[in-house]
Order: structure tokens, then sequence, then C-alpha cells
């Protein structure tokens, strides 16, 4: 760890080889932090990458038999997942279907790059969620800032209840589309419906917020797709209560954003 941290340079970053969230993940600053990493955590194994400062999106659908993509959308996770859980954050994210605008990455470039990496890795008549970062600043040998690079690529649906945003961006059935490539190999469900950005905002119960969930219902009642409260073993990485809305425009969802979270 100690060679690999000399080549790459500080921040490293650590998670476990769990596959699914970020539970027990962090950024490694230096060698002191290195070090009291190792002898405090548990004798399993982790995953030691160079540490990207960037934004993930994720490319996210269903392919066939033959590793061609029948259904594709983008989530977009401007707060990095290990901060919700090491920092107890609130945050948001939301869906886009590749039929609206992007405002975080060249869309018709991520497109091509998602499904030639289903292609790559012949995924076949499965859900899949490959997630890219992009970057903030130049990285020497990775790329420029707004570029993308690839972070991991998971056989698997998003995490959560994301697919259900996923429902709600789309106006179709993720899992209707899944049952048809099973069944058919190929997606029989009506893909020409209006599609939204979805929007899913949480809150924590320790933080003192300014509007009141009745406060929330009446302003966007309209627009709310659906709101609870996640399961404990969710809560670290994804908030205690949420609330899932669909907009027209990338702007109502960030103004839907500032209201939820707003504190006093």
């Amino acid at each position: 760890t100690m060679q690999f941290a000399k080549e790459v340079g500080w921040p490293l970053f650590m998670k476990p080889n769990i596959g699914v969230g970020a539970a027990e993940s962090h950024p490694i600053h230096n060698e002191e932090e290195l070090r009291s990493f190792l002898k405090d955590t548990l004798p399993e194994t982790f995953i030691v990458e160079e540490f990207i400062d960037g934004e993930i999106i994720s490319f996210d659908g269903i392919c066939d038999s033959h590793s061609d993509v029948v259904f594709a959308t983008c989530d977009h996770f401007p707060t990095p997942v290990a901060d919700v859980v090491n920092e107890a954050k609130d945050e948001y994210y939301y869906t886009s279907p590749f039929s609206l605008p992007f405002f975080d990455v060249d869309k018709d470039a991520f497109l091509k790059a998602g499904i030639a990496t289903v292609k790559a890795f012949g995924i076949k008549k499965r859900f899949f969620h490959i997630e890219f970062f992009v970057l903030k600043k130049d990285k020497e040998g990775f790329a420029k800032k707004g570029e993308f690079v690839a972070l991991e690529c998971n056989m698997r649906p998003a995490g959560g209840y994301t697919p259900d945003l996923i429902n709600f961006a789309n106006s179709v059935s993720c899992y209707e589309i899944y049952a048809d490539v099973i069944a058919y190999d190929k997606n029989l469900q009506d893909m020409g419906k209006e599609k939204f950005y979805a929007f899913s905002v949480s809150r924590r119960d320790e933080l003192n917020y300014l509007h009141t969930q009745e406060e929330i219902f009446s302003k966007y009642g309209p627009s709310l797709c659906a709101h609870g409260v996640y399961p404990k073993h969710m809560a670290d990485a994804m908030g205690d209560d949420y609330f899932y809305a669909k907009f027209k425009t990338i702007d109502e969802g960030l103004e839907f954003d500032r209201f939820v979270r707003a504190k006093k």
C-alpha cells in the first residue's frame, strides 16, 4: 500500500470489497492515517484506489442476450456516497433520461461509452449499474475537467430505491422491461411517454430543517412521486426519510432540493 501511495500520491481511497454501498469507505490523506487505518480496521479485504476528485454519474439500464442495450438512463450523484455515510450528510441525487439535456457531462459521449462498456463486459440479459467520475479538475494521466473516467461496473440495478426513481423519470417500469428481456429478449414497453428529471432528496432526523413535511407536501404535492422512511440498514448511506419528485426542468428539481433541505 505504501508503494502504491508513492506511485500515485496522496490521498488514497479505501473501500471494502463488498460490491455495494459505501460503508467503511474512507479517503486516506497521509502515511499516519494509513497506518492508523490498517491497525484499527477489521481483518477483511479492502480495495485501495487512487483518489479522484469528481462527481459520480452512472449508466443504468438493461441489455439483451447480445449485450445490446434495450433501456438506459443516467443517475447523477453530486454528493459522494462515502461523505453521506462518514459525515452523516443529507443529500440529493437525480435521474435524467437520455432524451433530456445533460448539464454535467457530454451526453452523447457518455451514452456511447456506456454502451461500449456493456459490450466490453459481455453483459447479457440483466440489469447493469456502471459508475463513472466526472472530473472537477484536470488530472494528469486520466482526463481533463468535465470529462469522465470509469469507476466500476456492477451487474445489478442501482442501489436503494433508485429503480423506482428511474421509473418515475422515464414513465416506464424497468421491472417490466427486465421481464420482457427474460421472456422475449427485447423491450416491449412503450418508450414514447413523457420524460422527467426525477429527484431524490433525503433528510436526517438529527438535523433541524426550515420547512415541515406538511409544507413540502403543500408546495410540491402535484410533483411528488413518493415519500417514506428508509429502513435502518439503508439509512446510513441514504438518509432517514426521503422525498421523490419529478420535474420538466433541472432548475425546478434543484429548487425542490433547496426547499426540502433548507436548515433553520
